[in-house]
């Protein structure tokens, strides 16, 4: 076997990283060069090129989104019973003509004459909301409308059931009537509740708590809404009364049911949807 040369092997290994040396700083050179060339030549363009002035336009304030009162008035009558009869809405004077206004944004559901309401126009609100304007002597927008807060729906008078020139206002939740005097001071034509705070479950006074939801069965959900959609006679109740009340028609609620004729009995359960 060939001895080992140790000195020969030291000697060739410092050659390796002399070597290796040289070539980092030919490298490390080349690089200093290549970023100075290139910085001199962004430092030529910029001094070159046309400079740039940039102008800030101020932009105007969203605004959040506004509710009126449909029109300024005194109330003539107000939401609630008038002996066995529910008053459904709040009636509030006005001068034939004068023009009734959208009260949020919303979408036209109904424009047309209506029974005892008159020439009457239903907007479509957030929250499962409706707005009921009637008696109105002309309609102004048209089915399938979207309406902005304050638009004109439609102008005063006396159409439908009415002895005198006022609108009758309503304000209606899943299609139940609710008071709309909770939600504006028509006197004074202001907001009391604003429509995108509502909340079915009634305010308390003091600080926040925290609620539980309790989630109900599918099944048991199901059968809560088809028990809603049906209600019991009562004595007093007619099928127009019930139309009224409840955003339907007699010819629905006779279709509904095979009513044959407009004949009510006490306890008899009737379906509106």
């Amino acid at each position: 076997m060939r001895p080992v040369n140790h000195q020969t092997k030291r000697k060739h290994r410092s050659v390796r990283i002399v070597s290796n040396l040289v070539c980092l700083s030919f490298l490390a050179t080349s690089y200093l060069l290549f970023s100075s060339s290139t910085a001199d030549k962004e430092e030529t363009n910029m001094a070159s090129s046309p400079k740039i002035t940039y102008q800030i336009i101020n932009t105007p304030t969203v605004q959040p989104t506004e509710q009126i009162a449909p029109i300024q008035g005194k109330v003539i009558s107000p939401f609630g019973y008038r002996g066995r009869h529910h008053h459904t809405g709040a009636d509030i004077k006005l001068q034939r003509g004068d023009t009734v206004k959208a009260v949020f944004n919303g979408r036209v559901t109904r424009s047309c004459y209506y029974f005892g309401y008159g020439n009457m126009v239903v907007l479509k609100h957030i929250n499962n909301l409706e707005t009921y304007y009637s008696h109105l002597s002309k309609c102004l927008v048209h089915v399938g409308d979207s309406i902005s807060v304050g638009q004109p729906v439609g102008l005063g008078g006396r159409t439908g059931r009415a002895t005198t020139d006022h609108l009758h206002f309503e304000v209606r939740h899943n299609k139940a009537p609710e008071n709309p005097e909770r939600y504006f001071d028509f006197a004074n034509n202001s907001v009391r509740i604003p429509f995108i705070a509502y909340s079915p479950v009634p305010s308390t006074p003091g600080p926040l708590r925290a609620v539980t939801a309790t989630v109900k069965p599918v099944r048991q959900e199901l059968a809560d809404k088809l028990e809603a959609d049906i209600i019991t006679i009562r004595k007093g109740d007619t099928l127009y009364a019930l139309a009224r009340k409840y955003g339907s028609t007699v010819k629905q609620i006779q279709e509904i049911n095979n009513l044959a004729n407009t004949h009510l009995s006490i306890g008899m359960k009737l379906k509106l949807k």
